[in-house]
């Protein structure tokens, strides 16, 4: 198993890490997959971790996100993170929830719209002075800081990745398996976090679609942990 930079931070980049990984071991089972495990990476700095079937590729990036432990060493990110791992927990969400929704909590703007459906309950029961400038105010932030413009950035990523903009709609109870992976790796590119970890990003992608996601993943400004056939 290796670490192989297809894009690294230019000579005059700023040297910010926003990964740090010093003296990790991987054990799964009493097994150890890999140790003495240390390397850096940069803002906007493109990764890719290979190896073998079998080698650890998955385990590791499990612990760098958080969801396993190390059984020794460290690791430490300076900024947001965005893990998509091979097989989601798709039970975590409620299935009530829209998709459209849970791909807008990438970026904490279901909370928002939670917030503005009370407040314009409020001002229906109620419309006091007071209610309707509540609930104005509300929508005046939502909008400012970007939430109209959300929406469509969620469909046109969706779109690229082959999920078909009416399923967005839906609660996620109503998804297959496969468009809910869907859903999440739209929510993961949506939040636009400072560090991808993505394990096999392109499972169940038609060729179009990968195509995208390669396209995308390029321009992409943040930094790249990615395993991929």
């Amino acid at each position: 198993m290796a670490l192989r930079w297809w894009e690294r931070a230019g000579a005059l980049a700023p040297l910010f890490a926003v990964l740090q990984v010093n003296g990790l071991k991987v054990e799964v089972g009493g097994v150890v997959l890999s140790e003495n495990v240390s390397f850096t990476v940069r803002a906007g700095e493109k990764v890719g971790l290979v190896g073998r079937n079998g080698a650890g590729k998955t385990s590791m990036l499990k612990v760098i996100g958080g969801a396993a432990d190390a059984a020794a060493g460290s690791v430490r990110f300076d900024g947001g993170l965005g893990y998509l791992p091979q097989d989601p927990r798709l039970d975590l969400v409620p299935e009530d929830v829209t998709a459209l929704r849970h791909v807008l909590s990438g970026r904490g703007f279901d909370d928002a719209l939670e917030r503005i459906a009370k407040l314009q309950a409020a001002m229906e029961a109620d419309p006091t002075e007071r209610n309707i400038d509540r609930y104005t105010r509300a929508l005046d932030r939502f909008g400012m800081e970007g939430g109209y413009s959300a929406e469509s950035e969620v469909r046109r990523l969706a779109a690229g990745i082959g999920l078909a903009d009416e399923k967005l709609d839906l609660p996620l109870g109503a998804l297959s398996g496969g468009q809910r992976r869907r859903v999440e790796v739209v929510r993961i590119l949506f939040a636009g976090s400072d560090v991808l970890l993505l394990d096999e990003p392109t499972n169940h992608l038609d060729a179009d679609a990968k195509s995208w996601m390669l396209s995308f993943l390029r321009d992409y400004r943040g930094a790249l942990i990615v395993i991929s056939h």
